[in-house]
């Protein structure tokens, strides 16, 4: 399960191995680490704006932000990665059929 969840933020190669594995379409891994960018970052904001970080605020729209262009990639049909997953690759790569 771990493996799945970074996977959902890796390179779009490396979802469509594991989604083989998985038997489920790559586009799905991208729709569900899309969602959690997506979601994490819009409740991050409501916390950040009210703060002095603004380097908080701008990754939580980075997040919002990736959040949506993944998802659109992914109801294209494609599946996409995102930034944090070349940082989660090492960890989870061995695993990869």
């Amino acid at each position: 399960m771990l493996i799945t969840a970074a996977v959902t933020l890796g390179p779009a190669s490396d979802q469509v191995r594991w989604s083989a594995e998985l038997s489920v379409r790559a586009k799905w891994l991208t729709v569900v680490g899309a969602s959690a960018e997506l979601v994490g970052g819009i409740a991050n904001l409501e916390r950040d704006f009210g703060s002095t970080h603004q380097l908080l605020i701008l990754l939580d729209f980075f997040l919002v932000g990736e959040g949506l262009l993944r998802l659109g990639s992914a109801f294209l049909g494609r599946p996409m990665g995102s930034v944090f997953g070349w940082i989660l690759r090492p960890f989870y790569r061995r695993w990869l059929p």
